[in-house]
């Protein structure tokens, strides 16, 4: 098992990420270095430096809060003389005190090793101006309150106290390894990015160096805890992200008075661990990478939080201690200003009670020339009814002579607007591409509320500024053979797919209606090793992921992909429309889906995935390839012969799909869904698409 390239995300875009797929986390910056295995949830960052008053070996005091609010903000940087890593970082770190002296920042250096010599520490200090300040932590006192992981790890610290970045230096040295020149500044970007956008996520890198045993961060005594000096930063890093003015979620939590009003619905959804939504199952599978947008509320945090909440007082603290207060863009876009903006021609209206059909809509881009794509968007205008949106890439109208490369490169979907996702952003130098003259089809699926209403979506599209090395692909790995019995509490469904060439998977999400209960993703590898990428035990309607790896992990050609989905169709399931009723495959949410989408990269040469289930119809039809049995399909249809399918003749379906018969609805969805140019007929070229309907 191998992983491959580290996900670097833009300065653009990387608050935005943040913002668009869950409800506030910390993004872990791990470039490749930090696992799960290293990296506990209590290594956390934006919590409030303890109060400390330490000596310099110079016998100067110093506050550390103070020091860090006199300017800009104080680089706390342990290091120790007999560590080889740390006198590796000993220039560094003299270049680093006049980069940080310009930027108005302070430097302080921390020596936790008791036994280095005063001698030694002389000749280190020698290369930095006289005032630099130098601690011997002899007793390490401060690394215990820092919850220091080794004698490279800096600390970077605002003007409030918070911490905004823990980690290394760069990635230039490490025990063993020595890069002619660092590939990554991870600490001077942090001090970039604090300082020019003050908004953006704090980050916590692997530092290397001699290991220290002071796991975690300075905890504050529960007796302690005020929301100044520790409840703020934690609803700043876990909430606000969606509980701010305007925000995704239906209230703010940027004031006490705001936790204290919500205090209760605070709690029972943290305990519950429906908050911050986040529900992948720690993963067994060896050397797995973890995942970039975990936001899954630390350990430590968590305790602080609910006790804090279950507190009589619930006590305010010193406001001296608070953070720094949050901006949020208002824009409104959480990809930032997008390069390309297309709205659905004309309002649809929806009802106010009732069960509406799915709309489509088709919007050509008018694009010259190729384009490649960074950050998606879909944006309603009245959210409150729109339940998922699916866009797909539709060829060129005039293009009519497209083979059947063309139509596997347009499986999957090119953008998705679900609970949980409105905006994806893609790693840095990896891409979507459309072609020139792509268009968009829109697929919505609308939900009356009661009121009558308007919705006109709108997509958002930040451009490549030049092409990516790396396309981004998507790929279904779905069953439409699904059949979950009446009344089922625990019902088992399964779908495979064979990997056709080397590839790279980037991203999940797992997809089922309300009676989906468990999602899961395998692989099983060419020497039949079987691991588990992604286990959602507590798979939530209204919260479907987006789960982005933190380093693709490379998959072999041969392997098999298979996800497990478990359905509860049981009175037991509280949103379960009808326990009652054999429920099959369909899109309305009272029927039911078994798809596991993927984003991949295709890494070994060029090959497609292949449907591995031939859904009900055409095991009515025959066939032996999906494009023989689309043929055969066509012509049974076309009964004037004039290669074109109208509704009218769609209707024999009835005939071979008894369920036809019972939703006519249906039909009328899968026929505007095929039709891209919305002609009222369907051709050969649209028929292609018809793969779209079940993911691939």
């Amino acid at each position: 098992m191998t992983f491959k390239r580290s996900f670097k995300i833009s300065g653009r875009l990387l608050l935005s990420l943040l913002l668009a797929n869950c409800a506030g986390w910390s993004l872990l910056a791990k470039a490749g270095q930090v696992t799960p295995e290293t990296l506990e949830k209590n290594d956390s960052v934006g919590w409030l430096i303890p109060p400390l008053t330490v000596k310099t070996v110079d016998e100067k005091s110093l506050d550390l809060r103070s020091l860090a609010r006199s300017g800009q903000g104080l680089v706390v940087a342990f290091t120790s003389t007999t560590c080889p890593v740390s006198r590796q970082y000993g220039p560094t770190l003299a270049n680093l005190e006049k980069v940080l002296t310009q930027k108005g920042l302070k430097l302080v250096l921390v020596n936790p090793t008791p036994t280095d010599s005063a001698e030694s520490i002389k000749t280190f200090v020698a290369r930095f101006p006289t005032d630099q300040p130098y601690i011997h932590d002899r007793d390490e006192s401060i690394a215990k309150a820092f919850g220091a992981r080794s004698t490279t790890e800096v600390f970077l610290i605002d003007k409030a106290g918070t911490v905004r970045y823990r980690g290394a230096v760069d990635d230039q040295f490490g025990v063993g390894t020595a890069l002619e020149k660092p590939r990554h500044d991870w600490l001077v970007s942090a001090c970039n990015s604090m300082l020019n956008q003050p908004d953006n996520p704090t980050t916590v890198t692997d530092p290397s160096g001699c290991v220290l045993d002071h796991q975690g961060q300075a905890s504050v005594p529960i007796e302690a805890l005020t929301y100044h000096n520790r409840i703020s930063r934690i609803v700043q890093q876990s909430c606000l992200n969606c509980h701010h003015t305007d925000g995704l979620a239906p209230f703010s939590l940027e004031t006490l008075d705001d936790v204290k009003a919500h205090k209760a619905m605070i709690r029972k959804e943290v305990e519950r661990g429906q908050m911050p939504p986040w529900f992948a199952a720690k993963s067994t599978m060896v050397n797995h990478p973890g995942w970039s947008n975990d936001c899954s509320i630390p350990a430590q945090d968590k305790r602080d939080l609910l006790a804090w909440l279950g507190s009589k007082s619930m006590p305010e603290g010193d406001p001296a201690d608070a953070p720094l207060p949050r901006k949020f863009a208002t824009t409104g876009w959480l990809i930032g200003t997008p390069d390309l903006v297309y709205k659905v021609p004309t309002p649809i209206e929806i009802p106010a009670q009732g069960k509406m059909p799915y709309q489509h809509r088709t919007i050509d881009m008018r694009l010259s020339e190729e384009t490649w794509i960074q950050a998606v968007e879909i944006r309603p205008t009245d959210k409150s009814v729109v339940h998922h949106v699916l866009v797909f890439v539709a060829p060129p109208e005039s293009d009519a002579d497209q083979d059947e490369n063309a139509e596997q490169e347009n499986r999957g979907f090119f953008a998705a607007y679900v609970p949980g996702t409105s905006a994806m952003i893609f790693p840095e130098n990896y891409g979507k591409r459309l072609a020139k003259g792509a268009r968009l089809r829109f697929q919505i699926h609308y939900t009356p509320n009661g009121q009558k209403t308007t919705d006109q979506l709108e997509i958002g599209l930040v451009k490549s500024v030049q092409k990516p090395a790396h396309e981004i692909k998507v790929i279904g790995v779905a069953n439409p053979n699904i059949k979950i019995p009446a009344g089922a509490g625990n019902h088992v469904e399964v779908a495979r797919q064979t990997v056709p060439t080397d590839v790279s998977l980037i991203s999940f999400v797992p997809h089922t209606h309300v009676r989906g209960k468990a999602f899961k993703y395998e692989i099983v590898f060419p020497d039949k090793r079987r691991e588990t990428v992604l286990d959602v035990p507590r798979y939530d309607f209204n919260w479907q992921l987006r789960y982005l790896l933190a380093k693709p992990i490379a998959v072999p050609k041969g392997s098999v992909i298979i996800a497990t989905a478990t359905y509860d169709n049981s009175e037991a399931n509280k949103a379960n429309p009808d326990p009652t009723k054999t429920v099959y495959w369909g899109q309305q949410t009272d029927e039911e889906m078994m798809l596991g989408y993927m984003e991949y990269e295709v890494t070994g040469p060029k090959a497609e995935f292949q449907s591995q289930v031939a859904g009900p119809l055409a095991a009515l039809i025959g066939g032996k390839t999906p494009a023989e049995r689309r043929e055969r399909f066509f012509n049974l249809m076309d009964k004037n012969k004039d290669n074109a399918l109208t509704i009218d003749e769609m209707q024999m379906l009835k005939n071979l799909v008894p369920r036809l018969r019972d939703d006519p609805e249906r039909m009328n969805t899968v026929f505007k869904t095929l039709d891209t140019n919305d002609d009222g007929k369907l051709s050969r070229e649209e028929m292609k698409s018809i793969r779209n309907l079940s993911g691939g």
